[in-house]
């Protein structure tokens, strides 16, 4: 499926390079989940019924939602043992991070085949088969500007590491691992509680917040509370997770 989702427009990824950036190429940036944080997410999944897949998707959804301040979503997913992505709408509602798992579930169990022609991709067709092709060799795809590659890790393949495949014209390596540092956070939040409202949390770690922070200040933004990982009533915090309302009509890639 490439030219009818629905006449959609894919979700953009928001640009961001230095100044006279001139690079070009892909780029890939790698984090490794810590071991505690995968057995809790294997926990999770168990508990709410649902696959490991699942979860990584509902994080990488809210991951999107705050790149883009949009909570209508087109994106692309490789779905387990699959290798193209397909086309998949997914909406990032006010809710908590156990109904947008399930929302996730249940999109994902009717995504259309491919390709999709994405700008932001999640690869989880490795997800499942340690040894299977594609483990490290996946690459940008036409059109794509990020494309986050979970792989199992370890000897045994029971750990998880995320490789962020990125288009260097269009993003830099900080911002690479600022959306690798976003998945790690989005999927502790959930780990700990599935029942909190994801729309309430922030994906920043503090020092981010206070720098955030600092540059909200420098727009003549006033902090009203204390800069914190759950604080999410100031601009800064609205900012900083993603949710601004938008009235604009979203802009992006369409699937033509």
């Amino acid at each position: 499926m490439t030219d009818n989702a629905n006449d959609g427009v894919f979700t953009q990824v928001p640009r961001w390079t230095a100044p006279r950036h001139s690079a070009s190429g892909p780029g890939e940036h790698h984090e490794e989940l810590p071991a505690e944080l995968v057995r809790d997410l294997e926990r999770g999944a168990a508990a709410l019924g649902v696959a490991r897949a699942d979860l990584l998707l509902a994080a990488h959804a809210r991951v999107a939602a705050t790149l883009a301040t949009e909570r209508e979503l087109l994106l692309g997913l490789v779905a387990p043992g699959r290798q193209v992505p397909g086309p998949l709408r997914v909406t990032v509602a006010a809710s908590s991070w156990r109904e947008l798992v399930a929302h996730a579930a249940a999109v994902a169990a009717d995504l259309p085949e491919g390709p999709a022609r994405a700008e932001l991709v999640l690869d989880l067709g490795v997800l499942n088969s340690p040894d299977g092709p594609g483990s490290t060799d996946a690459q940008l795809g036409d059109g794509e500007v990020i494309r986050v590659v979970c792989v199992p890790d370890g000897a045994d393949g029971t750990g998880l590491r995320l490789r962020v495949l990125f288009d260097r014209a269009a993003v830099d390596e900080e911002y690479a691992a600022r959306v690798a540092g976003y998945h790690m956070a989005a999927l502790r939040l959930l780990a700990d509680d599935p029942d909190a409202a994801h729309h309430r949390q922030s994906l920043l770690s503090p020092p981010r917040w206070r720098s955030s922070c600092t540059a909200c200040r420098g727009a003549g933004w006033r902090c009203r509370r204390a800069p914190s990982w759950s604080c999410s009533r100031s601009r800064c915090a609205r900012a900083a997770t993603g949710w601004r309302r938008r009235t604009a009509a979203p802009t992006g890639r369409t699937t033509s």
